[in-house]
């Protein structure tokens, strides 16, 4: 099943001067549930601390500031990892919150520096749990943002109906040809639009990306909204497209 959702951000607003409200689409396979910080702007992940606590990090740290201006033009954490680093013969590494399927090993592994109270803290008292979403980004790893997923059905026994005029192409340089010494191209499809029927007077318009790093896209629209859309981009047999929306999906 495909779930809509949208990227969480702290207002949780789209901007977006279309009339359609376009969201990400997803296999609900690739959602998860993780732990991360809450406050990834303020707080940062310390790791290599080895068997000292925080207490033994913060009392480094006051000991830094006490000499004579140790501490005094330090405006980055990668400033601070480096001098306490080189003070006390230590690896630690500091970096920004990523995201954890293991929320014992979060809690009870990890160390936290603050960056507004310039002092070390325990991460369980930074943890959020958080709904994530994992795809490929375009060198092949798995990229994960956070996500806010939107309740809207996305099935039906409507068909999906492919929108060829819609299709969108780039030409690639044709592997099998590239000893050759004139360079073949070959055009291939990298977008499509597709259309479903959800229920009546709602249609769910997907736009899918073959492009890695691209994440599928996705709107709902009423029969009124569906009809201008396909005016919009310029569709010519209008009426025969919506004749398509409502067969019903092949058993």
């Amino acid at each position: 099943m495909r779930r809509l959702f949208k990227e969480y951000t702290e207002d949780n607003e789209i901007n977006n001067e279309d009339a359609l409200e376009w969201l990400y689409i997803g296999d609900e396979q690739n959602f998860k549930k993780q732990v991360t910080i809450r406050d990834y702007y303020r707080i940062i992940l310390v790791d290599n601390a080895g068997e000292l606590s925080v207490d033994d990090l913060n009392n480094m740290l006051i000991e830094l500031k006490n000499r004579d201006g140790m501490l005094d033009y330090v405006d980055y954490y990668d400033e601070l990892a480096e001098i306490i680093n080189a003070e006390y013969s230590l690896e630690l590494e500091f970096y920004a919150s990523s995201y954890y399927e293991d929320l014992d090993h979060f809690k009870h592994g990890n160390i936290v520096y603050d960056m507004e109270k310039c002092c070390f803290d325990l991460a369980e008292n930074w943890d959020e749990i958080v709904t994530t979403y994992l795809y490929k980004e375009e060198h092949g790893y798995i990229a994960v943002i956070q996500a806010e997923i939107i309740d809207e059905n996305t099935e039906s026994s409507f068909a999906e109906v492919h929108i060829t005029e819609l299709d969108e192409t780039e030409e690639f340089e044709d592997e099998e040809d590239s000893d050759n010494e004139f360079v073949v191209l070959e055009k291939k499809v990298i977008e499509t639009t597709t259309v479903k029927k959800i229920m009546e007077n709602k249609y769910l318009i997907v736009v899918t990306s073959k492009l890695p790093g691209h994440l599928d896209m996705a709107a709902t629209a009423s029969e009124k909204e569906m009809i201008e859309f396909l005016e919009n981009e310029c569709i010519i047999d209008i009426e025969g497209y919506m004749e398509k929306f409502n067969t019903l999906e092949k058993q």
